[in-house]
């Protein structure tokens, strides 16, 4: 996820994500960094900011109606660019964190 909050659809993804909404994300950004509100920015705080070469293979997990898919998809591309070998999965009909949240549902399970 890039921290700068810089992508253009989070509204439009808001409207099928009720766990998370753009309005929240500042505050939670804020509460990750706690003092550290400067280190946005860096790759250790936002990896989409990093180098990803040289990374090892990466599975990714996401669900289609998330507020993060679009950051989450962008991330997996970038990644691929840099020869990280990457598996994402992008689960029908379900939102932020849904392995956790329903982890018995099959489309939690890969």
């Amino acid at each position: 996820f890039d921290l700068d909050l810089k992508e253009k659809n989070l509204e439009k993804s808001w409207r099928v994500d009720p766990l998370i909404s753009p309005h929240h994300l500042p505050l939670a950004i804020k509460t990750y960094l706690s003092k550290r509100i400067a280190l946005v920015a860096h790759p250790l705080v936002s990896p989409f900011k990093g180098e990803l070469k040289g990374l090892p293979p990466m599975f990714i997990h996401a669900g289609n109606q998330e507020i993060l898919k679009n950051d989450i998809i962008k991330f997996a591309q970038k990644a691929q660019q840099s020869q990280v070998k990457i598996e994402l999965v992008i689960g029908n009909e379900m939102v932020h964190v849904h392995p956790i949240l329903f982890p018995k549902d099959v489309r939690s399970q890969k």
